[in-house]
């Protein structure tokens, strides 16, 4: 089996969170956030503002955040009308998966978001002339 991280904690789930609605946000940020390891984020403000810069940089990276040695990026899928889908995530060791992510890992992201398999469906990674 599996398990499930936080949305708080992890970068898929603070994509999630950061294109949620200010009332769904609210309610998940009111609740207390367990730290899993040493690195993740738990105090409200710091997640706050992590979520501001997810919006603007249009990518999460969670270094060591969920297990210790491991690392994710994750960007957001949008639909043709700017609705969030879901998030694209990579997952591995933090050596391989440095904060900040490297510039290619960045682009393959969004290689596959561009891809013409989604042409219709999503939107491009970059919106608004944002980068």
């Amino acid at each position: 089996t599996g398990s499930v991280a936080p949305a708080t904690t992890s970068a898929q789930g603070r994509i999630m969170l950061a294109y949620a609605s200010k009332q769904q946000q609210q309610k998940i940020l009111a609740q207390p956030v367990t730290k899993l390891t040493p690195y993740s984020l738990n105090k409200r403000a710091d997640i706050e503002a992590h979520l501001k810069l997810i919006r603007e940089r249009m990518y999460d990276v969670a270094p060591q955040e969920v297990v210790l040695g491991i690392s994710t990026l994750a960007a957001p899928i949008f639909d043709a009308e700017n609705k969030l889908l879901g998030a694209l995530g990579i997952l591995g060791s933090i050596q391989f998966i440095p904060d900040p992510p490297l510039p290619e890992q960045i682009a393959a992201i969004s290689a596959d978001l561009n891809s013409t398999a989604y042409e219709g469906v999503v939107e491009p990674l970059v919106r608004d002339g944002g980068s």
